[in-house]
């Protein structure tokens, strides 16, 4: 998918991911028996974040894997996305790092 095609979905309310199709699922690297979906049309948060000097539009996703045969939910996880429009920049999370908030925060543009 164009890079373009991409973020035009990505401003209309869905997850960055959901809109590349089905993604093998993070947690169980090397396997094809799950998959990972975004089941819900809106985010659990949808704000702005400071990202360094730049304001970036904040979503929160639920996002989860499951057997892709039985469609069986196995793992459930968040999803955290900083977009920042004027650049066309995405910043995705979906490990729940911890202080990467606190890093886009102190972003520094060159």
């Amino acid at each position: 998918m164009p890079a373009s095609r991409l973020l035009r979905s990505r401003t209309a309310n869905a997850s960055s991911a959901s809109s590349i199709g089905v993604a093998l699922c993070r947690f169980t690297p090397g396997s094809t028996k799950y998959g990972e979906r975004f089941p819900a049309s809106k985010p659990l948060r949808n704000t702005y974040r400071k990202v360094g000097s730049r304001k970036a539009q904040y979503r929160v996703w639920a996002g989860e894997c499951f057997d892709m045969k039985t469609q069986k939910r196995y793992k459930k996880f968040t999803q955290r996305e900083w977009y920042l429009p004027q650049s066309k920049i995405l910043i995705a999370d979906g490990w729940s790092i911890p202080g990467l908030e606190k890093i886009i925060a102190s972003a520094s543009w060159k």
